[in-house]
């Protein structure tokens, strides 16, 4: 299937803290990550898209000394001005196991939130790089080369008079492509994935704004820095975060944010309490909510990594 043809399913799911959907209530904000701090360390290094070129099928009409500048400007962000990325990550799955078992559900004590995808945009991010868009994370590496071979294949020959040799605009369009992989091993997330891209400091999107004060840029473009927590990542990294306004809708959105609540079966809070948390903020809160009865023991998850600590 093309993926201009992708359906966006009619509900994603975004597993957290009780915490973090008690500040999205009340801020009225969805915060969006820079991709150097997600939890696959590949993608920050671009690994997937180094090995796809190697592959000679997907690179055979391309040159050595061009497939090198590509690497080198993917590493430096060297095209059309500096280039980040920022992703606010959904699961197509809901009530999954797998995540109530690690920290995006809490170990069993988080909110498994279900939302509607329009309202942030009806856009696919690959046919809308420069703004909102919504991808479907590929796993698999034949999935991972079809996506590379769509852009590899129109590449044109270097044109030796007028010195071009392509190689920019393909890093360009390949660093796209790469924010929509990850390593096989998490496929179990099923992700989904909400993509904004920012050029030289500047996004086109009034609705993202900073809770601090920055007056170096206008209201609508403020961003505020904190130092990035992974110890995985280069410690010279800031993480940038990105908070996505819900009180003014997007350039396609349409409709309410929420489409359910689900509770951990572990969660110290009742139904009763996301009704009280949502008509208190002036959220609906005659959504569906209810609580999950996964019967399993996720103290045993918590005690392990208590102790790996």
């Amino acid at each position: 299937m093309e993926l201009k043809n992708l359906p966006i399913p009619q509900v994603l799911y975004h597993y957290t803290s009780w915490d973090t959907f008690e500040k999205i209530v009340k801020n009225h904000t969805w915060r969006f990550s820079s991709i150097n701090g997600t939890n696959d360390l590949s993608e920050d290094l671009n690994l997937y898209v180094k090995q796809l070129l190697d592959d000679k099928d997907l690179v055979s009409n391309i040159a050595p000394s061009i497939k090198q500048d590509i690497l080198d400007q993917i590493d430096t962000d060297n095209y059309y001005g500096f280039k980040n990325y920022f992703i606010a990550c959904f699961s197509s799955v809901y009530d999954d196991l797998g995540q109530w078992r690690t920290s995006y559900g809490d170990y069993g004590r988080g909110v498994c939130i279900g939302i509607n995808p329009t309202f942030f945009t009806k856009n696919l991010y690959l046919n809308n790089q420069d703004q909102l868009g919504w991808v479907k994370i590929a796993y698999e590496i034949q999935s991972q080369k079809q996506r590379l071979s769509n852009i590899t294949s129109k590449l044109e020959p270097p044109d030796e008079y007028w010195g071009i040799d392509n190689s920019d605009l393909l890093a360009h369009d390949i660093r796209d492509i790469a924010m929509t992989m990850k390593h096989r091993a998490f496929h179990i997330e099923n992700e989904w994935r909400m993509i904004v891209s920012m050029i030289d400091d500047q996004i086109l999107d009034e609705n993202f704004h900073s809770l601090e004060e920055d007056y170096a840029k206008p209201e609508n473009k403020r961003m505020y820095f904190v130092r990035n927590t992974n110890p995985n990542i280069q410690e010279e990294f800031i993480v940038k975060y990105l908070d996505y306004d819900l009180n003014s809708y997007a350039r396609e959105g349409e409709g309410e944010l929420f489409c359910s609540v689900l509770l951990g079966k572990e969660c110290l809070h009742s139904v009763d309490d996301v009704k009280k948390l949502l008509s208190n903020n002036g959220f609906d809160d005659s959504i569906d909510i209810c609580k999950s009865n996964i019967p399993y023991r996720f103290s045993d998850d918590r005690e392990k990594c208590k102790n790996k600590k």
